[in-house]
């Protein structure tokens, strides 16, 4: 503690509702890196800006769940990896908690989703590669193939891309 009694360097706070911040305060705020223990047992541990996640950090949820990457007042921002205890993982940009921009989703089922997200739902260019060997190429909006190109080579597939990206900016 300072002279005004607030808290400075490593120290411990515990809110109502029994969850457990530990790290680095300054003036009795988090700041820098630290560990909160959630009350129903997710545990945040990474970089703190006035107590809340913002940089890198790990989120371990209870039930398994993991999230490794980048943060911005309490949010998944940027770039992270996100895996679920059925060990589907996503890899990618994210925007206020969201899966957002360009991204791959692989799906516990060996099916593969590479391509635009936005509102955490499949949304623009994409390429679908199923585990049986099906692959659709096309524009999704809110989760569904709505434009199916049919078999393309790279190329032609970078062309619609930036193409698509010119046309919707």
């Amino acid at each position: 503690m300072d002279s005004q009694g607030l808290k400075e360097g490593f120290g411990i706070k515990i809110w109502k509702n029994k969850d457990i911040l530990k790290g680095i305060f300054s003036k009795n705020i988090i700041k820098g890196w630290g560990i909160l223990n959630y009350f129903k047992g997710d545990i945040y541990k990474g970089q703190f800006q006035n107590e809340k996640a913002s940089g890198f950090g790990e989120y371990y949820h209870e039930n398994g769940g993991i999230y490794i990457g980048y943060w911005d007042n309490n949010y998944q921002e940027d770039i992270g990896i996100e895996i679920w205890s059925d060990n589907s993982k996503y890899i990618g940009q994210y925007l206020n908690g969201k899966k957002e921009g360009i991204g791959t989703f692989y799906i516990e089922d060996g099916s593969i989703y590479k391509g635009e997200w936005k509102n955490n739902l499949k949304n623009g260019f994409g390429v679908m590669l199923y585990e049986d060997g099906k692959k659709y190429i096309g524009r999704f909006d809110e989760d569904r193939l709505v434009d199916k190109y049919n078999e393309l080579n790279e190329d032609m597939a970078i062309k619609l891309y930036e193409d698509y990206l010119i046309n919707n900016q």
